[in-house]
């Protein structure tokens, strides 16, 4: 049974209003009001489909969440050698955090409140192993077979240290830039740090010499 065509605006709304005050604030600083205010409702009517601010976070971090696995598998891995397929995984994670900073924001939100919101009610923790299972071990297996990569990579621990470097400029940038001088806030900047993460993580995964 389909909601009401103005029930579904209106959870539309809330639900825009609250990805865009979430991702620019975080958890922390987002206030309902600011959420009611620009999805021109009442806070009350947020509570009305909402019982809590965590609760609608849960939600918008829901939606996030599949999106991005989405947008990672979203590609055909499969028909490229398997360094290339590395590499396209790498840009794509970059290309996301460029296109979506909402994606660092939740990624820096989860740290620092101990994956709280990461539980049995998001579907984050179940996507992810699924995209490791179905994407990263057939792209690592295949390069073990051609001899392109080491035999010994933990599919779930090579993931998130990918994740993690290739989104450390947007998740560090500015202390990266402050500390080692190079401006991560600019397209410059980010095009150098998308090119030593494939470099680091090739070299990391190359074969060793047959004796």
């Amino acid at each position: 049974m389909h909601a009401p065509p103005k029930k579904t605006d209106t959870l539309h709304r809330i639900l825009v209003a609250a990805r865009t005050e979430f991702t620019e604030k975080g958890f922390d600083a987002a206030r309902l009001e600011t959420v009611a205010r620009a999805a021109k409702v009442t806070k009350q009517l947020i509570y009305h489909y909402f019982q809590s601010k965590d609760e609608l976070y849960r939600v918008v971090f829901d939606s996030q969440s599949a999106a991005v696995i989405s947008l990672l598998a979203h590609t055909s891995y499969e028909t490229l050698p398997p360094r290339e397929a590395i590499t396209r995984l790498i840009n794509r994670i970059v290309d996301l955090h460029l296109e979506n900073p909402g994606v660092t924001t939740f990624t820096l939100d989860q740290g620092l409140h101990r994956a709280q919101h990461i539980d049995a009610q998001t579907g984050f923790a179940p996507l992810t192993r699924e995209f490791i299972s179905k994407v990263i071990e057939p792209i690592l297996r295949h390069g073990a077979r051609t001899g392109d990569f080491r035999s010994d990579v933990d599919p779930a621990l090579f993931y998130a240290t990918v994740f993690h470097l290739a989104a450390g400029c947007f998740l560090m940038g500015p202390a990266m830039t402050r500390t080692i001088g190079i401006d991560f806030a600019s397209p410059e900047g980010v095009a150098r740090w998308r090119a030593h993460a494939v470099d680091f993580i090739l070299a990391s995964l190359r074969a060793a010499p047959e004796s």
